[in-house]
This record gives C-alpha cells, sequence and structure tokens, in this order.
C-alpha cells in the first residue's frame, strides 16, 4: 500500500470510529439498546467511575435510570495503530431527572470525556473494546418549570417510535410553516 492509500484508509478508519461514538450516543439518548449494544464487543467494559458495565448491562441501566439526554460533540481526537485505535472524545451532556422522593427535578449539565479503546477484530467493524468517562465540570439546575410549546410541536420520545427513525416518511414538499402555527403563537 503506499502512502496514499495508507492515509485514505486511516481516514476511512477514522470516520468509521467517529460514527461509532455517534451511534453508541444516539442510542443512549434514544434508550434504544441495540443501537447503544451495536457500538462495543460484547466482551466490552464502559466504565463511568461510578459504575462498570458490558454494553448490555449499560443499555439496560440507562433504559431505567434516567430520564432525556442529549450529548453534543466537540473535537474527537484519533489515533490509529494497527487494529487498535484510541480516541477522545469531548462532549457536553445534558440529563433531565424527575423528582423523586428524595431529590427535587433537575437538569444535570456537564463536561466530560470518552476515552476509547477500539478494535477491529478479525476483520470486522471498529468496536469499543474499553470506555472510561471522564468528567471535567458538571452542576445540576433546577427545574423550575418544563418548556411551553404549541400543540402542533412534537416532543422528543425515548424509543423507535421518535421522529428520527421515521425520517425517510417526511414529506418531499415544503408545508407552509404559518398555516399549521396556532392562532396568536407568534403575534
Amino acid at each position: 500500500m503506499n502512502n496514499r492509500d495508507a492515509r485514505i484508509e486511516e481516514l476511512l478508519d477514522k470516520q468509521e470510529i467517529r460514527e461509532v461514538i455517534y451511534r453508541v450516543a444516539r442510542g443512549t439518548d434514544r434508550r434504544d439498546a441495540d443501537l447503544m449494544r451495536a457500538g462495543y464487543h460484547p466482551d466490552a467494559i464502559d466504565d463511568h467511575g461510578f459504575f462498570r458495565l458490558t454494553p448490555s448491562e449499560f443499555a439496560e441501566w440507562m433504559a431505567t435510570r434516567i430520564g432525556h439526554s442529549q450529548h453534543f460533540f466537540g473535537q474527537i481526537n484519533i489515533e490509529v495503530k494497527g487494529n487498535v485505535a484510541y480516541s477522545e472524545a469531548y462532549a457536553h451532556g445534558n440529563i433531565v431527572f424527575d423528582a423523586s422522593e428524595t431529590m427535587p427535578a433537575r437538569d444535570l449539565f456537564h463536561g466530560l470525556r470518552y476515552l476509547d479503546r477500539f478494535e477491529k477484530r478479525n476483520d470486522g467493524p471498529w468496536l469499543i473494546a474499553y470506555r472510561k468517562v471522564i468528567y471535567d465540570f458538571g452542576y445540576y439546575v433546577l427545574a423550575s418549570a418544563k418548556m411551553v410549546a404549541p400543540e402542533t410541536a412534537e416532543w422528543g420520545r425515548l424509543d423507535r417510535d421518535d421522529p428520527s427513525y421515521h425520517m425517510e416518511d417526511f414529506p418531499s414538499t415544503k408545508i407552509p410553516w404559518k398555516k399549521i402555527m396556532p392562532p396568536g403563537w407568534l403575534d
């Protein structure tokens, strides 16, 4: 393989790794256990510091322990070394917690980094073999009230009924936006 081909191969490897990072985050935010697990080798470990779980255990934990969440990624540094790669993905995350018997409703805003060891086993895809989460900062904001939106607004869902899973069903023509807004909403 010449130098140009090797550089192209490395770029393709890095893009595949980025897509895995994004896919796992999307699966986490949508509580899609299959999508979460698909980014890891079956024997992988996800180490968040307060837990160290297998991909299946992590998917189950996410589905049952927290409310809505969103990941926003910044730079992702990737170093490929043969069939092993290391990535550092900077992210901001929000997690909404409903009120409990001991805590009020709150939003956790935190800056974190995902330090991943990726492996490409038996000519298969790049998948996470080990993930360690590093927290750089974080704080809670008490939820005083939920956002008010018109009846025509659509809220995200924590399952495969979320609109992002059905974008191929979106109309191919533009819908005049003013016709769907409730009277007085933009006044």
